[in-house]
């Protein structure tokens, strides 16, 4: 499904084993509103760039209510990014109530979530949005991010949301930040992820985390530094963690 001049485009439909560059299930650009609900499968697809299951360029969707990405991959020589989701310049996404992003693998970075906003100054910024009993697990990343991997962008992880059970071959085993803002409050537990370098939960640089007493940063690994968060240069801490935790601060990872 490609969607390059439609504004308003809402989907109720199966999308599955479709193989593309770019948004193997879905591809949106230059504008185009998405909304996804009511029991979508978006599973098996295939993108030999970016964005396994949907590509999202300059436009926003919204999946709420049942909605499941599952089994997709971006892979192959080059790939950017995104097993189930890449979303590219000044784009928005939400996700919440009862959205699922399971098993997804990309062979660079975002094993589930890949999101690189703009940089130019003048440019909106990028948008993440996820609440309200969302699940985010077992994905595989080659590269950094397992679960989420984002740049130039602003994230809120908030509402009952697990992030669960990722695995990164470089860094943030569930989630790598870059020149970005990530704010996780109100029950969020971030659990059992894995990472070959830094930041078993969550590795960020040049970014600002707040995360709220609620938030749970439990059972994560890495193989190098910080077994739950690890934090390099410029960024603004106000963590709570866990005892299975350790944070690394710049310069001592």
């Amino acid at each position: 499904m490609d969607l390059h001049t439609a504004k308003q485009v809402n989907l109720f439909s199966l999308q599955t084993d479709n193989r593309a560059e770019r948004g193997a299930a879905m591809h949106l650009s230059f504008g185009v509103n998405l909304e996804v609900f009511g029991g979508v499968e978006v599973s098996g697809n295939i993108a030999d760039h970016s964005g396994g299951g949907m590509y999202i360029y300059d436009s926003s969707a919204r999946l709420h209510h049942d909605v499941t990405l599952t089994g997709n991959e971006a892979k192959g020589d080059g790939a950017d990014g995104g097993g189930a989701i890449m979303l590219k310049f000044d784009s928005a996404l939400e996700l919440r109530d009862g959205v699922t992003i399971r098993g997804n693998s990309a062979t660079n970075s975002g094993g589930g979530i890949g999101a690189e906003g703009s940089t130019i100054e003048s440019s909106n910024r990028m948008v993440l949005d996820i609440r309200g009993n969302v699940s985010i697990s077992n994905n595989v990343a080659a590269g950094g991010g397992g679960g989420i991997e984002i740049s130039n962008a602003n994230i809120s992880i908030s509402d009952h949301v697990a992030i669960s059970n990722n695995q990164a071959g470089e860094s943030g085993g569930a989630i790598r930040l870059t020149d970005s803002n990530i704010d996780i409050r109100n029950q969020v537990v971030i659990q059992g992820n894995d990472c070959q370098d830094q930041g078993g939960a969550i590795f960020a640089t040049f970014s600002t985390i707040r995360l709220a007493s609620d938030v749970a940063v439990i059972e994560n690994s890495a193989q190098s530094d910080g077994g739950g968060i690890c934090i390099l240069v410029s960024v603004t801490p106000h963590p709570v963690f866990s005892s299975e935790n350790m944070v690394c601060h710049y310069p001592f990872c």
